[in-house]
């Protein structure tokens, strides 16, 4: 049953998965604000992407346990699927150091980086972003005839990626900060309905894995998206 596959999911979901999106999306806000969250150091000073050696230890911190949990639940490909999608924050993050260093920095010194940063976090965030749906395609689908059959409002998360990329392309040209607010939420809403729908399937509402190691996986990866907004 896949009541009892989702004990291999080992990021987080549910409240704890809200309360690391929010984080993520707030994080990205207050970049092109100058107020990056996690680093008071640089606050007001013009924004420089984040720095090779950290960026690898975030990412790290970040794919490991999204990889570990692809492996653990390799029985049910939708929940794999989701895992990918979790990603997708991180590579927009990427995207939005990469743009935000070209915009708001006149002296930028590592215009190569923040191209690449662009370039790779642009493809990838489409990349993981549309994994992610998939993955909450198939498993609504997957329960369509079971106890834990999706409620109708589900399906109205949708309609949000649509209804935000019109707006972002309409404010494209009112400033950069708005169009990547509604990109965010374009490509990262999917999160939020797997993360609603893993909470009922397993019952679990706080979003805290219940096995030990499924609960250091999240955590792991819970600290790699908080990382992303370090810069030394």
């Amino acid at each position: 049953m896949i009541a009892n596959q989702v004990v291999c999911y080992g990021l987080p979901f549910g409240t704890f998965g809200f309360i690391c999106w929010t984080l993520s999306f707030v994080s990205s806000l207050l970049l092109y604000l100058n107020f990056p969250l996690f680093s008071p150091w640089k606050w007001c000073k013009p924004y420089q992407s984040q720095g090779l050696l950290i960026a690898l230890i975030s990412a790290t911190f970040t794919i490991g346990p999204t990889i570990f949990t692809c492996l653990r639940c390799k029985g049910y490909w939708p929940f794999t699927v989701i895992a990918i999608g979790q990603l997708s924050p991180w590579s927009f993050k990427m995207f939005n150091d990469g743009v935000a260093a070209m915009i708001k920095n006149d002296q930028d010194n590592d215009g190569g980086r923040n191209m690449c940063y662009a370039c790779i976090g642009g493809t990838m965030s489409c990349v993981l972003g549309g994994a992610g749906w998939i993955g909450l395609t198939a498993l609504c689908f997957g329960l369509l005839h079971t106890s834990y059959a999706v409620s109708k409002w589900v399906w109205a998360v949708y309609l949000i990626p649509i209804f935000f990329v019109i707006l972002a392309l309409l404010c494209r040209g009112r400033g950069w900060a708005l169009f990547a607010v509604f990109a965010y939420f374009a490509s990262t809403t999917h999160i939020i309905g797997s993360h609603i729908i893993l909470s009922n399937i397993s019952g679990n509402w706080s979003g805290f894995p219940t096995e030990k190691v499924a609960l250091a996986s999240s955590l792991i990866f819970f600290i790699g998206k908080r990382l992303l907004y370090v810069n030394c």
